[in-house]
Formats: structure tokens, C-alpha cells, sequence
């Protein structure tokens, strides 16, 4: 490499910009290209750090853990923290659990008013299921966010609010949550769509905070149909028949032609293997919507339950036209012709479903 000039050390920097502009672009390949080159001139800890950065992105953690050690060696004082609680959470990526905690514990000891470090040591926590100690971190975390929130603060808040709802306190995780979303300032806390949206965009990355969005949105509009709905829906997901019931009926009191509704009782309903109650909602949905197969081929099974077959075939016929290639909705249409003897008609919709295969 030989000694640095300051020639040098201007190109490295030129290096180092142009990496974390492609950084910031997504562009990681070329990036990391680029903190190379800034290599080529010197060892430096940007350099170092950004190419870990680059790897975490990419997947690869065990170049994230080789660079951010890297990085660690040529750490300026005031980087050391961050270095420490980056390669703390890189080997956590590889469930080295004692390193990612000891690194992470020694970021916070460094600099204990760091709401971020706080965050990253509350999160390991959290992710090694102590969640106790998870709060305690993002309850320190939340001690250096000022009063007037800054959108740096909203993971912040939002971790802290899921540490209290992990404890049982909703209260505190609900105005946790509404401390983050004011933090982001994206948001108008006094619409409960607002609140349903963001509901749904965490269904699937964790129901519970998605649930206690639900929950906000009807604190603010008791009437939100949306809501109920939504909550009915993650309930059932869980198991939680009854509630989930209780929440659709709430809904349903609201809005008693909500097709949604009608059609999410009564899958529960079939679930539950309650065809009486089942059938009530299915005749009063396949009223409105006639394109949905899933509910025919529940019709009419229902009504085959109870020998209702000159019911039950239309069902079904309107069922495997609207897919034919539902197996289950041909054998029930089968038997339904084997129980008017038309045997024939039973043979070729038995031999559709594979039942004989």
C-alpha cells in the first residue's frame, strides 16, 4: 500500500462517498467495489465498517463479522460504541448468543445515553426470549428520546411498545405505539383507517402489534367495521374461536350486509363443524356474491349434511363450474346424485374428484 499522501487520502474519500451513495441506491455490489478501492489506498475505518454493513445486507456474516472486526481496530473513540453493537448484532445473525450480548453490552457501556444502542441491546434480548430485560433496555432507550419526538426516536418507541405488550401492559404498549407513529410523523392518530392500515401491514409480521393497532383503531371509533373484522380474522388465526366470533357479530351489528362478514362467520362456523349456524351465513352471502366458489362448495355441503340435496346440487354444480378442478366439490356432487339415483351422473362427477384413484 505504502505511505498515505494526502493525494491519497482524498481519493479514499472520493471512495468512500461514491460506496455510500450506492448504499444509500441499494447498489451494494458496487459499493463494496467501491469501499475497495478505498482500501487499495489505505486501511481505514469507513472503509472497514461499510463493507460489514454491505455483507449484513447481503447475507454473508461471516464477511460482516471478519470486516466489522476490522473496523474495530481502526475505530476512532467516538465510533467504538457503534462498532461494538453492529458486530453485537452480527453474531447474532449466527446465534452466537454470549458474543452478540457481550459486544452489545459493551457498546452500552461506552455510551450509555445512546437510545440506538439501547434499542440493538433490547432487541438480542427480545430475540433470545428475555423479555423482561428486553424492556428494562428499551425503557433506557426511551429515557434519552427528548420530549419532542424526532422520527430517529419511532423505533424506539415501537420496540418498547411491543417489550410492555409481551408483559401484559397494553395500556403502556398502546401509547408506546402512539409515540412512535407521532416520532414518524406520517400519521393522523385521530383516524382509525389509519390505524387499521398499519394493522394490516403487520398481520404477517406479528400479529400481537398488529392486534393492539386493532385495538387503538376501536378506541377511536368503536364503530370501525374494519377493525372488528381485522381483529375477528387475527383471533381465528389464533385459535381464539370464541372471540373471534364475538368480534364478527360485533361487526355484523354495524354493518349486517357486509358480505366479508357474513362469509368469515360462516367459515369459522364450518370450522367448527356448526353447519346449522354455518348455513345461515352462507344463504345470506352467496345472496350478494354469487362468484365466490368456496362458499357454494360450503353450501352444499351443508345441505348434504342434512340430506337437503335438492339444495345441495345446485350448490355444487355452481361450485365445480366456478372451479373444476375442486376435487372435494365433485365427490360431494357425486354422492348428492348417488342419493337421487342417478347413477350415471354420480359415476362422472366421482371420477372427477379421484376417488376411485
Amino acid at each position: 500500500m505504502g505511505f498515505l499522501t494526502k493525494n491519497k487520502e482524498n481519493e479514499s474519500k472520493k471512495f468512500i462517498n461514491n460506496g455510500k451513495k450506492y448504499l444509500n441506491q441499494g447498489r451494494v455490489k458496487e459499493a463494496i467495489s467501491e469501499f475497495e478501492k478505498s482500501l487499495d489506498n489505505s486501511p481505514n475505518y469507513e472503509a472497514f465498517f461499510n463493507l460489514g454493513s454491505c455483507y449484513m445486507m447481503l447475507g454473508n456474516y461471516q464477511k460482516t463479522i471478519y470486516y466489522y472486526e476490522l473496523a474495530l481496530e481502526f475505530s476512532p473513540v467516538n465510533s467504538k460504541a457503534l462498532t461494538y453493537s453492529s458486530l453485537g448484532l452480527a453474531y447474532s445473525q449466527i446465534n452466537e448468543k454470549e458474543k452478540a450480548l457481550e459486544y452489545c453490552k459493551k457498546a452500552v457501556e461506552i455510551d450509555p445515553s445512546s437510545s440506538l444502542l439501547w434499542t440493538n441491546l433490547g432487541g438480542l434480548y427480545h430475540r433470545f426470549g428475555a423479555s423482561e430485560k428486553a424492556l428494562e433496555c428499551h425503557q433506557k432507550a426511551a429515557e434519552f428520546t427528548s420530549n419532542k419526538l424526532k422520527p430517529e426516536d419511532a423505533l424506539v418507541c415501537y420496540n418498547l411498545a411491543v417489550s410492555n405488550l409481551e408483559e401484559g401492559e397494553v395500556e403502556k404498549a398502546k401509547e408506546c405505539l402512539k409515540r412512535a407513529f407521532i416520532a414518524g410523523g406520517k400519521m393522523n392518530l385521530a383516524d382509525p383507517d389509519e390505524w387499521v392500515s398499519v394493522g394490516n401491514d403487520l398481520i404477517q409480521k406479528d400479529k400481537d402489534m398488529a392486534k393492539l393497532c386493532f385495538t387503538i383503531a376501536l378506541d377511536v371509533d368503536s364503530k370501525c367495521v374494519d377493525a372488528w373484522n381485522n381483529l375477528g380474522g387475527i383471533n381465528c388465526e389464533l385459535g381464539m374461536i370464541k372471540e373471534a366470533i364475538s368480534c364478527y357479530k360485533k361487526a355484523m351489528k354495524i354493518r349486517p350486509s357486509d358480505p366479508r362478514i357474513l362469509f368469515n362467520l360462516s367459515n369459522i362456523y364450518v370450522m367448527q363443524n356448526d353447519w346449522n349456524e354455518a348455513i345461515i351465513y352462507l344463504e345470506k352471502f352467496t345472496k350478494m356474491d354469487r362468484s365466490m366458489q368456496l362458499a357454494w362448495r360450503n353450501l352444499g355441503i351443508g345441505y348434504l349434511k342434512f340430506d337437503l340435496i335438492s339444495d345441495a346440487i345446485p350448490c355444487l354444480k355452481k361450485a365445480v363450474l366456478l372451479n373444476p378442478s375442486d376435487k372435494m366439490a365433485w365427490r360431494c356432487l357425486g354422492i348428492s346424485y348417488q342419493k337421487t339415483g342417478e347413477t350415471l351422473k354420480a359415476w362422472e362427477c366421482l371420477k372427477k374428484s379421484d376417488i376411485f384413484y
